[in-house]
């Protein structure tokens, strides 16, 4: 049939049953196929219609399989004996079920009709076990083709019908990846972290792609933080349209030349690998008083940590610290999670009114974390004032002489006695 206003023949489907009678626990079965394509029609003697795709496109890692029906009615006022049915295939499709060449003893009545069916797909097969386990074909033959239905009947000899084929190649997407070069060291931070990795991605194929992943792989000491994911997914990406997939990602210093990959996949298309490389630099190793302020009144207890960052490097560390004594009275001192890692060793600690000092050794396998807790220092607050925290002397040594190190100090607000 034509639609009304088109110009393309078209299929439809008509479905009309005789009533019948089902007896108890009868069960009656009718298999209906459809959407199978278009149809192409030619009248030979016998009427023929071949229903296939107009285009098929091959998938990398998708079933290329697709179904080809054929149709013969016997549209003369005789009796039309069938002898033979033939499927002809161009090159770059293969027979998966059906016979390509089947030898019939049938009649046809007058109006009467029968049908074919194969299943083809799109490559070159090494056995229809291999095919349906890989789910993919090799050696497709891509263009423009046609498949060939032949009728052999004893009484009009060889009718044929043609129908054409597009077989279309994989979707060819263009991808761009977007990212930082490098992080710099801005006031003992990272700049610009966290970063971001952004994928530019467009389809300028005539057809939609759909089932897109993107799977962001990241070098260790990147992490995106939760709830992202380092996967997303992209239903569908349609002809002439651009994308754009980020992931925000946080990094640890001193990684150097950290490199990563987002992978683009489909079973629509070949899987796309576009890799990146960031250089992350080293921070400076740092001692600070973390709070850097804190706030209390008289008689309250608090405490503050003396924190390390970025001392993998560093192989001895000298620390003396000072505080008010007037404002405040040092309770307790407790050993910061340093003390617990493998490769670190105390190596002297002493404490007098208003000082405390201390010096640890690190090995060169020592397993730091970038912020280690040193000490944590309890105090009772004595009276209202700024008392003062403050790194006083301080002297680090690498394996090979020398460090570097800056400090941060701190300090405490006392007010008067709450309510008071």
């Amino acid at each position: 049939l034509i639609r009304e206003g088109e110009e393309e023949l078209d299929s439809a489907l008509g479905l009309y049953w005789q009533p019948v009678q089902l007896a108890p626990q009868e069960v009656k079965i009718i298999r209906t196929m459809y959407g199978l394509g278009g149809i192409s029609l030619a009248y030979e003697g016998l009427l023929l219609g071949l229903s296939a795709p107009l285009t098929q496109r091959y998938k990398p890692k998708g079933m290329n399989a697709f179904t080809v029906m054929g149709y013969v009615e016997n549209v003369s006022p005789i009796p039309v004996r069938l002898e033979k049915v033939e499927l002809g295939l161009p090159t770059g499709l293969t027979l998966l079920e059906g016979e390509s060449e089947a030898t019939l003893e049938e009649v046809l009545s007058p109006r009467a009709f029968r049908q074919f069916f194969w299943r083809v797909a799109l490559g070159l097969s090494r056995g229809l076990g291999d095919v349906y386990k890989r789910q993919a074909l090799d050696g497709a033959d891509f263009g423009e083709k046609e498949l060939l239905f032949l009728v052999h009947s004893a009484e009009y000899g060889v009718s044929r019908l043609k129908r054409a084929i597009a077989l279309l190649s994989p979707p060819l997407l263009k991808a761009q990846l977007e990212f930082p070069q490098e992080l710099t060291v801005e006031n003992g931070e990272l700049k610009g972290n966290p970063f971001r990795v952004r994928v530019h991605i467009s389809n300028p194929e005539s057809s939609v792609v759909s089932g897109l992943k993107f799977s962001l792989q990241l070098p260790e000491g990147m992490i995106v933080p939760p709830p992202e994911k380092q996967e997303k997914f992209l239903p569908f990406l349609d002809t002439g349209e651009i994308r754009e997939i980020y992931w925000v990602v946080k990094t640890s210093a001193g990684l150097g030349d950290a490199s990563g990959k987002v992978v683009v996949d489909s079973p629509e298309i070949e899987t796309m690998v576009l890799p990146f490389t960031i250089f992350v630099p080293s921070l400076p190793a740092r001692v600070l008083i973390s709070p850097a302020l804190r706030k209390g009144y008289v008689g309250e207890y608090l405490f503050v940590d003396v924190q390390g960052e970025q001392l993998k490097n560093l192989s001895t560390v000298r620390l003396t610290l000072s505080y008010d004594p007037f404002l405040l009275k040092l309770i307790r001192v407790e050993p910061g999670t340093i003390s617990y890692r493998e490769g670190y060793r105390l190596g002297g600690f002493a404490q007098k009114q208003g000082k405390i000092s201390i010096q640890f050794h690190l090995s060169p396998e020592a397993f730091l974390r970038p912020v280690e807790t040193l000490l944590r220092l309890h105090f009772r607050l004595l009276a209202p004032g700024s008392a003062k925290i403050n790194v006083e002397e301080y002297e680090v040594l690498t394996p090979s002489g020398q460090g570097n190190i800056s400090v941060m100090h701190g300090s405490v607000e006392i007010r008067g006695e709450e309510g008071g």
